[in-house]
């Protein structure tokens, strides 16, 4: 062999050895007409990482599915989960004590090519699951007969794994390199919901604005590159309208709604995970039953929804039931 080209394959072995390991910790950030590992940083790693925590998550996300597909990279995001909230009287105060508990999964399968050593081509592929336990705790403070503002602390704990593979280049005989990782995860996240809701008639109008700031720590990591810290922002806006259908059962009424949400991940670079904001339209129908047992929680209604999600290089769908 050549001392040229045998040197190319030691520093070619040694770039994806490299790789690997930045792979474990959710780097995607290789853009297409790169040819070295310039543009991966520190930062890159943190965000990346940090991100698939809180986007899969954070409060306020409801279950999805979405679609990342651009040119050289196809990936699939599944979200979802169970969540109960509600709110206890307290008394002698216009306040209500605000509680909620969820139990969140989400998963990811991204495949993409970058260019490496010499502009040679490499095939990525990265497999990722999580499951969170989520406590929140606050208050729901009444603004005026139509707006109310709810401040909450939640505190959350997650345990994600990683499967990464890496194929080399053809024309060099090289084997596909597998990683195994795993990391556990603690997120404070601080949240600030503010919801107007008015009545005309049998017509109702529901806006809410629902902001997240969190701070996600990574420990008990299979590897050191994985602990690591970051924050992220987001921001929920809903309108949601919904009436009256003529139908009813046990006397208690049926109700048709329509919803708009755009879901935005701020300080969030697209290339960590394909997108960093995208929209929902979708469509649902719910039963009032209206029951408050213990005076703990309160089920006004049960129903379904479905929805449409689409962005910038990113679309996906939403099904799920409602409380």
């Amino acid at each position: 062999m050549k001392p040229g080209t045998q040197r190319s394959n030691v520093l070619l072995r040694r770039y994806l050895s490299v790789l690997v390991c930045l792979l474990s910790c959710k780097v995607l950030a290789l853009e297409v007409d790169t040819d070295d590992l310039q543009v991966i940083t520190a930062e890159n790693i943190r965000e990346s990482m940090i991100a698939f925590v809180n986007v899969t998550t954070g409060p306020g996300l409801g279950g999805a599915t979405l679609r990342v597909d651009q040119r050289n990279r196809e990936s699939d995001l599944l979200r979802g989960g169970l969540e109960v909230a509600g709110d206890y009287t307290l008394k002698d105060t216009v306040a209500d004590f605000y509680w909620g508990g969820a139990l969140a999964y989400g998963a990811l399968d991204d495949e993409l090519e970058a260019l490496g050593v010499g502009g040679r081509r490499l095939r990525l592929n990265v497999e990722r699951s999580i499951i969170s336990l989520r406590g929140s705790a606050g208050f729901n403070l009444p603004v005026s007969q139509h707006l109310t503002v709810r401040p909450y602390l939640s505190v959350a704990g997650s345990r994600l794994e990683t499967n990464t593979r890496i194929q080399g280049p053809d024309e060099i005989n090289l084997p596909e390199i597998y990683r195994d990782s795993s990391v556990d995860a603690l997120t404070t996240t601080a949240s600030l919901v503010a919801e107007y809701d008015r009545w005309q008639g049998t017509r109702r109008v529901e806006i809410k604005g629902h902001y997240n700031l969190a701070y996600t720590d990574t420990f008990n990591a299979s590897d050191a590159g994985l602990e690591t810290w970051g924050w992220n922002n987001t921001l929920l806006l809903r309108f949601r309208y919904s009436d009256a259908l003529p139908q009813s059962t046990r006397g208690k009424p049926w109700r048709w709604n329509a919803y708009a949400i755009h879901t935005e991940f701020f300080d969030l670079d697209e290339r960590a995970l394909g997108f960093n904001a995208y929209h929902e339209l979708g469509v649902g129908i719910d039963y009032e039953i209206n029951i408050r047992p213990l005076n703990w929680f309160g089920m006004r209604f049960v129903g379904f929804k479905v929805g449409y999600l689409f962005g910038d290089g990113v679309d996906g769908f939403s099904v799920g039931i409602t409380f």
